[in-house]
């Protein structure tokens, strides 16, 4: 029990400390879409998609496979080798990154007047050689317990952009300026932190031993071409729409209504990391009845934030896009409504069952059949429904995969299927949610002061937290 508790709080503070961080880096992003025009805030967007996608490449499950092996090494020169090799790994993977971004970026832009980024090559490429670095930063930090310095540095750093930023706006400065802070920001906080990483392993010899190197790349290489699989899956929509429409503002409207929540994907990583350790070392002795208990743990501690937050954005979104982008992207509403729903799925890691059992094949092959079809169904859904076509396709296609990982991941760890998850409790909390959502959707629906309503937004939300944090409790209580 107080063990427990204590993996709780931990999970706790590394998911406040992540939420904290992406929210800052979403705040950036909704500021720039209240001070730029819809033309310059496309092409921000644009922008921001190839950085994902080119990073996504260029990090391929590199932070994974360090996670793993630092916490397999026995002392710690074999750790600062292990990180060293992932270090060397990155660097190898971020030459392919520059070739894929100058690709890409030709592909989409060719003929299209309304995107001209030459002048942007070199701060876009120093990002991504930032973003690639810092990739693995932070499981290292949670190996020395020294995770503090890490979120002070990255909290600071977007603390300071937001303040940078607005001083260009009061200077009403163009998208470049904007662009070469968003990089001047990302390369000293990177520099903070590999500096502090050298200083935690003062006294290791520098060693970079092929056999590690190979270990690596053997395993990260699965689970990067699957991340790199999702990341692209994230932003298939905004590149078919690229490509068909050529048009920086519905990419501008579509980015804004098929957003990935900063909270959404910090719920599930940070306690599925917490909870990734415990897991293995349970699978690892063959008890498979502890091995889902902290699976299911952290699936109801997720689920706790996950389906009031959820609910508000699927029932509020124009209120939110209101407040959150501004009132010309309302259109974005019923685009954020729909791919909402997707939320739903993430109370649980999809990958963590092949990762245990180092069956990391079966990521990719889940994720390239993922990324055809969902390529498929948004190009078709795009030219049939325009752009709500694809949050349908989203939809569609995060049900498919659901389903597949549940299977297969079932079948890997030899566990039945009905046994992945907490269903019962799981319905529970999911209905309770809806239940305090009525009265609070006929009140808000009634009132017309659009900063009114996100109070009261608010309130539901934190409200129904807290109830379902208590009848969670009560259920725990129960069963002691």
């Amino acid at each position: 029990m107080i063990n427990s508790i204590k993996n709780q709080k931990e999970s706790i503070v590394l998911y406040a400390n992540n939420a904290f961080v992406a929210i800052l880096n979403f705040i950036s992003i909704a500021f720039l879409s209240h001070v730029l025009l819809p033309q310059d805030y496309g092409s921000y967007k644009y922008m921001f998609m190839i950085i994902n996608i080119c990073v996504a490449l260029g990090s391929l499950g590199f932070s994974q496979a360090v996670f793993y092996y630092i916490y397999q090494a026995s002392n710690k020169i074999e750790e600062y080798a292990y990180l060293n090799a992932s270090r060397f790994c990155l660097i190898l993977s971020f030459g392919v990154s520059v070739i894929s971004f100058y690709i890409l970026n030709n592909f989409l832009t060719v003929d299209q007047s309304g995107y001209a980024f030459n002048k942007y090559y070199g701060v876009l490429i120093g990002i991504i050689f930032s973003a690639i670095l810092q990739s693995i930063e932070l499981n290292v930090f949670l190996k020395n317990t020294s995770s503090w310095f890490y979120f002070t540095n990255m909290i600071s750093s977007y603390i300071v952009r937001l303040v940078l930023f607005y001083v260009a706006y009061l200077h009403q400065s163009d998208l470049y300026t904007y662009v070469n802070i968003w990089f001047l920001n990302a390369l000293l906080s990177t520099l903070i932190n590999q500096i502090y990483l050298e200083f935690l392993y003062e006294g290791s010899a520098f060693k970079l031993p092929k056999k590690y190197i190979l270990q690596i790349i053997k395993y990260s290489m699965p689970i990067g071409i699957a991340l790199f699989f999702g990341v692209v899956l994230v932003q298939v929509d905004r590149v078919v729409l690229t490509y068909l429409f050529k048009d920086p503002i519905k990419l501008a409207i579509i980015s804004n209504g098929n957003f990935e929540v900063p909270l959404i994907t910090a719920f599930y990583a940070s306690f599925s990391t917490i909870a990734f350790p415990k897991m293995l070392k349970a699978f690892n002795a063959n008890q498979k009845s502890d091995m889902l208990k902290y699976r299911h743990e952290y699936q109801i501690n997720v689920a706790l934030l996950l389906f009031p937050i959820v609910l508000s954005f699927i029932f509020f979104s124009a209120e939110i896009m209101r407040v959150v982008f501004g009132e010309f992207y309302i259109s974005s509403a019923k685009l954020f409504s729909v791919y909402s729903i997707t939320f739903l799925f993430r109370f649980t890691s999809y990958h963590d069952l092949f990762l245990i059992s180092k069956k990391t094949k079966y990521i990719a092959f889940i994720q390239a059949a993922e990324l055809i079809f969902h390529v498929v169904l948004t190009y078709v859904f795009i030219q049939m429904f325009s752009l709500i076509g694809a949050s349908i396709a989203v939809l569609v296609t995060n049900i498919f995969y659901f389903t597949v990982a549940s299977y297969l991941g079932s079948r890997v760890v030899d566990i039945p299927l009905k046994l992945l998850y907490p269903y019962k409790r799981l319905f529970l909390l999911f209905l309770s949610s809806i239940i305090l959502l009525a009265p609070f959707y006929w009140l808000i629906i009634k009132i017309d002061v659009l900063y009114v309503k996100a109070i009261l937004i608010a309130a539901y939300t934190l409200i129904n937290i807290i109830t379902l944090y208590i009848i969670n409790s009560k259920k725990n209580v129960a069963s002691i």
